[in-house]
């Protein structure tokens, strides 16, 4: 998995990771979102795990969204959107920063 979203993070020291995190679980950048706050939350932490190379064998969408939703039917679209938000408010917590 190579993305924009996977791209910035690579940038990120451990202490920025950590305070991105606690800048998705602020409800005030993260309400309104098109995703529920909580799967988002859930979302960036599966991919931390994998910080700074995100290289391993179970990185990928299809493990993610198995992380995420069990065993339900894998959803592409679903997968997108995720990295689509979370990589713009990745640009916002740089901007802000």
């Amino acid at each position: 998995m190579n993305n924009k979203l996977i791209k910035i993070l690579k940038t990120f020291t451990k202490k920025e990771i950590k305070e991105f995190e606690k800048f998705l679980k602020s409800p005030y950048y993260t309400e309104g979102k098109n995703l529920r706050r909580n799967i988002l939350i859930k979302y960036f932490t599966s991919i931390k795990k994998y910080h700074p190379e995100f290289n391993n064998k179970n990185f990928n969408k299809e493990y993610l969204y198995y992380k995420l939703y069990g065993s339900s039917v894998y959803n592409d679209l679903i997968m997108r959107n995720l990295n689509s938000v979370t990589f713009r408010l990745a640009k916002e917590y740089l901007i802000l920063k």
